[in-house]
């Protein structure tokens, strides 16, 4: 009897971790070896595909990335949930067009030379991931440079807006 609490015990708890999300892709999706995966204790691997410095900054810039480069995407499955996660992994903060760490505000500088830097995403700004999962005529799960699937947040949205409309009917992400 003993055993078989503890069993429901072990499965409760594995069904109820709480996953916290920071913001911070490094902290909420950190890089795992084989070993440090604990399917009890909520540790799932963890899959990185890196990037590199590539959205230039104006020479005399004085922050020498933008937040627009992005480095790394980082993917996730919980098992036990049926819960897929995914992080964008920014030089410096997502979305922050110069830099500086505050992606709320524009800058004189940034302004005086016709840029902006908008809260939230908002305006023009956008971003996401796109997954290419196959052909569903021919059942074949080589890309076919479709997109099939797009999370993220798209342009010309303002912050608590509904999401992504899916065929019709809103999604829920």
């Amino acid at each position: 009897m003993l055993a078989l609490a503890a069993l429901l015990g072990a499965v409760a708890a594995q069904k109820t971790f709480p996953l916290t999300f920071t913001g911070n892709a490094e902290v909420d999706f950190p890089s795992q070896v084989g070993s440090a995966t604990n399917f009890a204790a909520g540790r799932f691997p963890i899959v990185v595909e890196n990037d590199q410095l590539d959205v230039s900054v104006p020479s005399s810039w004085p922050f020498p990335q933008s937040g627009w480069d992005m480095k790394d995407l980082r993917f996730a499955y919980d098992y036990a949930l049926d819960h897929f996660h995914m992080a964008i992994n920014c030089f410096g903060v997502c979305g922050d067009a110069d830099g500086d760490g505050n992606s709320s505000q524009t800058p004189s500088a940034l302004s005086a030379l016709g840029g902006q830097d908008l809260p939230s995403f908002a305006a023009s700004e956008s971003c996401a991931i796109a997954f290419d999962i196959g052909n569903p005529v021919s059942g074949s799960g080589e890309p076919d440079t479709k997109f099939d699937i797009v999370v993220g947040y798209p342009e010309e949205v303002g912050p608590g807006s509904d999401p992504f409309p899916c065929g019709g009917a809103s999604c829920k992400l």
